[in-house]
């Protein structure tokens, strides 16, 4: 048995081991590097992880079972508690990695030392009522500026966070975009942070990480089950996001729209109040509005809402707020988001706000086949 630390360590923390936590379990497993660890935390699971017994035998695989149930940050954190490695990729039990995947990202990991790696992946939707049952994709989940790619300068970080606090994302939110060093969460507090743990730990490693590279390469499949957060937010009710992260009304701004555009608010506004780096920054509350008027636009289009359900959305918001969304017109960016809002065709993508394909295939692990062939021959 190899008794060195693993130079990276990939972190699945779930509350239900199913079918397909094992499949990734599984793909990664059949890498055949030995440099990674794949720590499996298990909050206290509703069923036991059955696996293969030459996969329960492998010494890179960490099981920890967590009696009583923790909230997602503790969840998160434990993980990290149990692992080892260098550097840390935190996915979700929706999400999939090719092992050929797997193998590019370990020999980028040999031969650079870095804080914080940001990439890309593919977008894969399971079916479910918000889609129309349909599977959707595509190719790219994240369109990076070329500024942007490359080691992050001092101007690049300024520019991030800036942005940010304009509702504009340089960078993924998706904590399984990036992977960071333990020393760059330790220098945080080694803990994530509710209610919105990806977001604040990846604001937080733009205050500490000295070195941060961006590349544009697809080392991942960012998957979102009908039982996630994502799924639920777009939901035509705030409920479901609100009960997945452990909200209650009042913990949110009440804007109809999208609970993502209100979690984003609050936890910018979170990090002015309690992070030193980003005491000078306030979020653009015009740019919170005008995202909001879009997404119930979206929702008309789709016909998830009838035309007096958009006009009742409108309706509560303020005066002022309309003000500063109208004078938020000004910004350019601002005015191609609207342009592609407006020329979007409806369908199931059109809640999303992002163009998505129908895929072929109705599990993660079926489109994570089909392009591996494609993408690797």
């Amino acid at each position: 048995m190899n008794s060195e630390k693993p130079l990276l360590s990939i972190l699945l923390p779930t509350v239900n081991p199913n079918e397909r936590v094992v499949s990734i379990i599984s793909e990664l497993l059949e890498c055949e590097k030995f440099g990674f660890e794949l720590v499996v935390s298990l909050n206290a699971p509703s069923q036991a992880l059955e696996l293969e017994s030459r996969y329960e035998s492998d010494s890179r695989l960490v099981v920890s079972i967590e009696p009583q149930r923790l909230n997602v940050a503790e969840n998160w954190t434990r993980a990290v508690e149990k692992s080892s490695g260098k550097y840390l990729w935190l996915i979700g039990d929706d999400d999939y990695i090719l092992r050929e995947q797997l193998l590019q990202v370990l020999e980028l990991l040999e031969k650079e030392n870095v804080d914080c790696l940001s990439f890309n992946g593919w977008s894969y939707i399971f079916p479910s009522e918000m889609t129309k049952n349909l599977p959707l994709s595509r190719p790219r989940h994240f369109n990076y500026k070329k500024s942007i790619l490359g080691v992050l300068t001092n101007k690049k970080y300024e520019e991030i966070i800036k942005n940010m606090y304009r509702f504009v994302p340089l960078i993924p939110l998706n904590m399984q975009l990036t992977i960071f060093s333990r020393d760059t969460i330790e220098k945080i507090g080694g803990r994530f942070k509710m209610p919105f743990p990806d977001h604040i730990a990846l604001m937080e490693f733009l205050a500490v990480a000295k070195i941060w590279k961006v590349v544009d390469e697809r080392w991942c499949i960012v998957g979102m089950a009908p039982s996630s957060f994502g799924n639920s937010a777009y939901q035509s009710s705030d409920s479901a996001g609100e009960a997945y992260l452990g909200l209650t009304q009042s913990e949110l701004p009440p804007m109809p729209g999208n609970i993502l555009n209100s979690v984003m608010l609050s936890w910018l506004e979170t990090l002015s109040s309690t992070n030193q780096r980003f005491q000078k920054y306030r979020p653009s509350r015009g740019n919170y509005i005008l995202r909001q008027i879009g997404v119930s636009y979206r929702r008309w289009r789709s016909r998830d809402i009838d035309f007096l359900g958009l006009l009742r959305n409108i309706k509560c918001i303020s005066r002022k707020d309309l003000l500063l969304a109208i004078r938020s017109l000004f910004s350019i960016k601002n005015v191609v988001l609207i342009f592609k809002i407006l020329t979007r065709k409806p369908g199931p993508e059109k809640i999303i706000g992002a163009k998505f394909e129908t895929a072929q295939q109705i599990d993660i692990k079926g489109f994570a086949d089909d392009i591996r062939l494609p993408v690797y021959s």
